[in-house]
């Protein structure tokens, strides 16, 4: 289960994996931007 989650994980597009490390409300401005 961690692993194949770890292996999905590598294949989302990193401009998703940094809005997902970014504070809630920086992410939901970023959201309402695109």
């Amino acid at each position: 289960g961690i692993a194949n989650r770890a292996g999905r994980l590598r294949s989302v597009p990193e401009d998703i994996i940094k809005l997902n490390l970014m504070p809630s409300d920086t992410a939901t401005v970023t959201a309402k931007g695109i």
